[in-house]
């Protein structure tokens, strides 16, 4: 419980189990290294000073000359107090010292509590020094000036924190290289993401947290470290055995080990992933949009459910691709990767241009997609044109799987200049069969012709398959 009391001075006094805090304005230097606070007279217990385990400090809040300068934020050891006066004796406050109009706060050894959970920084705002109030809200750290984050690191470990509130972009230095940057919490106090952006600079901020914030460069060994609601945009090599929760990704590079949950692509993004040739094991957990992954390798394993198309590239040599729900997949890896369906989602197999001859002796397939255990496929286009067959015609056959079996289903004419279905047009599925599309677990297109020949015969299709 806390209970404030107030002046016609401003004095306030803040009471916790084991301790007090008074605050109040100075109204006169009677000596050297005194200051007078008429309103915190006999505020003090008998004997107050004698404890030199738990001494009080006068800590300077606000200094009447402005702009941040000494003495303000400075905190020293009271040695002398006059109770029926409010007179303070506290030595060592920079020149000038304390002055009149300085707002001061008494604060108690033994009862005393940083009550911020943490320490606030602005780099452009914050002022340097490592003594309440320096590293509130109020009064920002700029972590000892030049790009530095040392302040930042001692109050971290002066007051028993872990959290870090930074409200401008950051960049890590040396400071935060040792074992004990390692766990921090950074929570991002801006207006957007962009505006706090913490460059991982290659140093160690391994099972450290990061909430808000646009993170980008790269490891410098971090690895166990977790994501939320944040953007990220990593350089070569990323963070090993990351967890993103609610993340925006723009193109960067995402280590080994790592698991994205609810996280989506910003704008046009490709995906490094792995970085690394050996067995190791990456999940993607409902993710939604379209992006493309590049760098997979011999040995990687990449678990992704959600929605969106899923591009491979050509830089992917290897490795296996686990696909669930409704996601399309578009590989450009040459079949170098291993892609398993494992709910029924469709991946799409690209576009496939055909050149061939209509003979009289046999049928010449145009497409074939075999029957193949729990895969069923769908022709979604398909255009085609022969050369002029003369007094003669191109037949082209249609045939899908009826009870098990290839059964012929339609069959369209080409003929000469003047014919119905004149050899001078491209023909599509619903010119030829009336079809937007075919679906089945086998269907095969052919040619032939009924005379004479050869006809040549160009075409080009694409298709989908899916697990069932």
């Amino acid at each position: 419980m806390v209970m404030e009391i107030g002046s016609s001075q401003g004095s306030l006094i803040k009471r916790w189990t084991g301790g007090m805090q008074f605050m109040g304005r100075v109204t006169a230097v009677p000596g050297a290294n005194q200051f007078k606070i008429p309103s915190l007279a006999n505020v003090l217990p008998a004997g107050a000073l004698a404890d030199a385990t738990a001494p009080y400090y006068a800590v300077v809040l606000w200094s009447h000359l402005g702009a941040g300068g000494p003495p303000q934020g400075e905190k020293k050891v009271l040695t002398g107090y006059v109770s029926a006066t409010g007179v303070f004796t506290a030595p060592g406050f920079t020149a000038p010292g304390v002055g009149v109009d300085d707002l001061v706060q008494i604060v108690s050894g033994a009862g005393y509590v940083y009550t911020e959970d943490g320490i606030w920084f602005n780099s452009v705002f914050g002022v340097p020094g490592v003594v309440e109030p320096i590293g509130t809200a109020q009064h920002p750290s700029n972590g000892g000036g030049a790009g530095s984050l040392a302040d930042v690191r001692a109050m971290l470990l002066a007051r028993k924190t872990r959290i870090i509130y930074p409200s401008c972009a950051l960049t890590l230095d040396a400071d935060m290289l040792d074992a004990n940057s390692n766990g921090f919490e950074w929570i991002g106090c801006g207006i957007t993401l962009d505006a706090i952006q913490i460059d991982l600079n290659s140093k160690n901020a391994s099972r450290s947290t990061f909430r808000n914030v646009s993170l980008t460069g790269n490891h410098g060994l971090t690895n166990d470290i977790a994501i939320h609601d944040s953007l990220l945009s990593l350089t070569a090599p990323g963070c090993y055995n990351m967890i993103a929760t609610g993340c925006v990704l723009s193109t960067g590079y995402i280590g080994y080990g790592s698991i994205l949950s609810d996280c989506r692509p910003y704008g046009v993004t490709t995906i490094h992933v792995f970085n690394f040739a050996g067995t190791v094991r990456m999940d993607w957990l409902n993710w939604h949009g379209d992006v493309t992954l590049a760098d997979m390798q011999a040995g990687n394993e990449l678990h992704i459910t959600g929605s969106g198309i899923i591009t491979l590239d050509a830089s992917c040599t290897g490795g296996d691709l686990y696909i669930d729900k409704n996601m399309q997949l578009i590989d450009n890896s040459g079949g170098l990767v291993t892609v398993h369906w494992t709910g029924g989602g469709q991946k799409d197999m690209g576009s496939t241009p055909v050149s061939i001859n209509a003979i009289l002796a046999s049928e010449t397939a145009i497409l074939n997609l075999p029957a193949v255990a729990n895969l069923t496929y769908q022709l979604n286009h398909l255009r085609l044109k022969s050369t002029d067959p003369g007094l003669n015609f191109v037949r082209v056959r249609l045939y899908e799987e009826i009870n098990a079996i290839l059964t012929l289903v339609d069959s369209f004419d080409i003929g000469t200049t003047g014919a119905a279905n004149e050899f001078t047009d491209y023909f599509s599925l619903i010119d030829m069969f009336s079809l937007d599309h075919s679906s089945g677990n086998n269907i095969k297109v052919t040619v032939q012709a009924t005379g004479g020949g050869p006809y040549a015969v160009t075409a080009n299709y694409s298709y989908s398959q899916a697990n069932v």
